[in-house]
């Protein structure tokens, strides 16, 4: 359906636009339109490929979701699946294999592990 357009008249009161009762017709066929291309008439959002539904984000062709810049959690990040990173450094040794820069602590089923990484 069109958007459609109140007609408010040439000046107040002269009678030459819509009635209240129209106007408010064309603003729930409007919001009824906007809602239903959205999908928030099933209780969620629809973005193309994109279906917000409560905190869930999903695609409706079941391809991956792909963040193109950085991405900053502030909270806890869970993965209930596969964690793969598909860009590292090259396979080779680090540079000092026996000096430890530090520690990465990550929670595997619900224990703490810790992954060191080196210079």
């Amino acid at each position: 359906m069109a958007k459609q357009s109140i007609n408010i008249g040439t000046s107040a009161n002269d009678r030459t636009g819509d009635s209240l009762r129209s106007a408010f017709n064309k603003i729930n066929e409007n919001f009824t339109d906007l809602y239903t291309a959205l999908g928030l008439d099933s209780g969620g959002l629809n973005l193309g490929a994109f279906e917000f539904t409560g905190s869930t984000l999903t695609t409706t062709d079941s391809s991956a979701v792909v963040i193109d810049q950085a991405l900053n959690v502030t909270g806890t990040l869970s993965v209930d699946g596969e964690f793969e990173i598909t860009k590292h450094g090259d396979s080779s040794l680090p540079i000092d294999a026996t000096n430890i820069e530090g520690w990465v602590e990550i929670k595997l089923d619900g224990e703490i592990v810790y992954l060191p990484y080196y210079k």
